[in-house]
């Protein structure tokens, strides 16, 4: 009973982060979420039988404990002759010598608040990292669960949503400031519900690939099947519901990728796989930074113009602060100065749309840094998970999980919520700790059978 209750520690967590962590205007809900954590990172540290860490989990480990650490480092306050050497400090300095003031100690951030404010809304994926790698709190079948149970319940308050005869008016919608008249669930942004709906997909097939390899008849397998098509469609619904390009463009080919997870592994299509994935980034980046997006889904806020923009602005706010960075959480304080007043509309920009170019902004070139080594461990990671066939199902499906949220940020800020970061983080357990699989295909092992007893 104490291992079962162990295993559901993770699974449970992320469920209540799809219900709650949807969005930063819930601030009761994101707080209890961090509150959480706290006391799951204390509980796994402190826990008995805790696994040793694998390489590539001490890595991951190091990572995240320099961006911790990065953080921290900027709102340390400096004295006056450091922080104004730093570039882009300049017109902080002529603002204390308009007000007569001579300059105090500051930190390299030029919003240290919402630099702390960003630290916490590390604490949930963090919790998820601890909890998974060192306390072993989770099963990676009831991580797939959770995740769908919480991803068709979104679904199903998507329709809610969408089935209001006036969208602003409707008590389904959870947060004042979100996309009325499309499905975004329990987010207040229907491309992070989009988000949410591909990254299950992987999880769904992973699932019903180990349901199927551990069907004993003809029967089982064929209610397995059932529950496969049941739960596909329901997706397929929240796409239709969603209308988000993010989904119309990644769906494909996360869904042909994911399929091979039903595959044998003696025969799994590697490189029209690889082609697929190769193939589908140039194509999304083109419809988003081309009018195309426009042409596709001309009821989006977010137009090709806007994003254009955004992006211009945002390059040349990193020309000024890119060395150390202007602190993180800033972005929509900095971003202020550099955009044109004549394009300013009732319309807030609160992100960059682009996560790269936001961190690059707000974390300079020890960001950048950082950022690569992440993208290198994953890149270390994925590729001996789809080489060995002795990895489970699971750790594949992450890959392809996490995959899709690292292109999303090309365009996005799905990592920005509470919901999104921690199932990223699951991922990224998963792909560091990946099971050894107990045991091969149903039918190889027939066939392997059949060939001892004659």
């Amino acid at each position: 009973m104490r291992q079962v209750l162990r295993s559901a520690v993770v699974p449970v967590y992320i469920l209540l982060c799809i219900i709650l962590g949807g969005s930063g205007q819930g601030i009761w809900g994101v707080a209890a979420l961090q509150f959480l954590a706290i006391l799951i990172i204390g509980w796994s540290l402190l826990a008995r039988n805790r696994l040793p860490l694998t390489r590539s989990a001490k890595i991951l480990f190091v990572i995240a404990g320099a961006t911790i650490l990065l953080l921290v480092v900027q709102m340390i306050p400096l004295p006056p002759a450091a922080w104004t050497a730093i570039p882009g400090r300049g017109h902080v300095v002529e603002g204390f010598e308009l007000l007569g003031l001579s300059p105090p100690w500051q930190p390299i951030s030029l919003t240290p608040y919402d630099t702390a404010a960003t630290i916490l809304t590390l604490i949930p994926p963090l919790a998820v990292l601890v909890a998974m790698l060192v306390a072993g709190a989770y099963r990676a079948s009831w991580i797939a669960i959770a995740l769908l149970a919480g991803t068709f319940a979104a679904v199903l308050l998507g329709a809610l949503q969408v089935a209001s005869a006036d969208p602003l008016q409707s008590p389904w919608y959870l947060y004042r400031w979100t996309n009325y008249g499309v499905a975004s669930g329990f987010f207040a942004n229907s491309n992070h519900m989009a988000m949410l709906l591909l990254v299950s997909v992987p999880l769904l097939f992973a699932l019903i690939a180990e349901l199927r390899s551990q069907s004993k008849n003809p029967r089982s397998g064929s209610a397995v099947m059932l529950l496969a098509v049941a739960g596909i469609l329901v997706l397929l619904v929240g796409i239709f519901l969603n209308r988000s390009l993010a989904v119309l463009l990644l769906v494909v080919p996360i869904v042909i990728i994911s399929a091979t997870l039903l595959m044998p592994h003696r025969i799994r299509l590697r490189g029209p796989v690889i082609a697929v994935a190769l193939v589908s980034i140039p194509a999304i980046m083109a419809a988003y930074l081309t009018p195309l997006y426009d042409r596709l889904l001309v009821s989006n806020v977010t137009s090709f113009e806007s994003r254009q923009m955004m992006w211009s602005d945002t390059v040349s706010a990193i020309q000024d602060h890119g060395l150390l960075g202007s602190g993180a959480g800033s972005f929509p304080r900095v971003y202020r100065q550099y955009e044109d007043y004549a394009d300013v509309t009732r319309t807030f920009i609160n992100h960059a749309h682009n996560d790269y170019l936001e961190v690059t902004l707000e974390a300079g070139v020890p960001g950048v840094l950082l950022l690569l080594a992440f993208l290198l461990w994953w890149g270390s990671r994925a590729v001996p998970i789809w080489r060995t066939a002795a990895v489970d199902r699971y750790a594949v499906a992450a890959t392809v999980a996490s995959a899709a949220m690292l292109v999303h940020s090309l365009v996005d800020y799905p990592l920005r919520t509470a919901t999104l970061s921690v199932i990223m983080a699951a991922c990224l357990a998963l792909m560091a700790r990946p099971r050894p699989r107990e045991g091969t295909e149903l039918e190889d092992l027939w066939l392997t059978t059949r060939h001892a007893t004659v």
